[in-house]
């Protein structure tokens, strides 16, 4: 996470960079030092919260889910949920249920699990603006990133990246359309093969 979030421009560049061997150590030694604060509570505790943190943001994605669906409905997407609007409330409304009762229920058996869920969220929310005026300042997401191909570092542009890998699927997918639709790739005996036949 501290990786992600300094590559994005909210925290300092030197957490987005790899190792010698192509591992992110300062972000990985941030994360063990935030993990190591925690390890005061008890494990119930950490699961709990944990499982609140994670339903919070999974609520944020099926949230964007509903308004891309709703604003943008023949967007091209690399997966579509089929059924129509009655898919999308039984995909949405099942986790949330699931959510409710994970809070309900947290609150009445480990009401601590709930507060601290709760403070990590709120300490993220408060936090935003203040990592976005004082550190990332509104400058643009670096434009490139190091990404591991075969094992070794490569770099490409960050807002890029993605572009390429859905070019690449789609230049894939219009060479096997050519080859099914070609002649050429028809099961037709060749000449040799019918003259040595006779």
């Amino acid at each position: 996470m501290p990786k992600v979030l300094a590559a994005d421009g909210y925290l300092p560049q030197a957490l987005a960079r790899d190792g010698r061997f192509g591992t992110p150590t300062a972000a990985i030694l941030v994360s063990c030092a935030i993990f190591a604060v925690f390890c005061a509570l008890d494990f119930a505790t950490l699961v709990n919260a944990d499982i609140i943190t994670n339903l919070a943001a999974l609520m944020l994605e099926f949230a964007a889910f509903i308004v891309l669906r709703r604003r943008y409905p023949n967007l091209v997407r690399p997966f579509v949920v089929r059924g129509g609007w009655v898919a999308v409330g039984l995909v949405v409304a099942l986790p949330a249920a699931l959510t409710v009762y994970m809070v309900i229920s947290t609150f009445h058996e480990e009401p601590g699990a709930l507060w601290v869920g709760l403070g990590i969220l709120a300490f993220g929310v408060l936090l935003y603006p203040v990592l976005t005026r004082f550190v990332k300042r509104g400058r643009p997401a670096p434009r490139s990133i190091s990404i591991s191909a075969h094992g070794r570092g490569r770099r490409r542009p960050l807002a890029d990246a993605g572009h390429a890998r859905t070019a690449d699927r789609r230049t894939s997918r219009a060479k096997c359309s050519a080859v099914r639709t070609s002649p050429s790739s028809r099961s037709t005996p060749s000449r040799s093969w019918m003259s040595a036949m006779r």
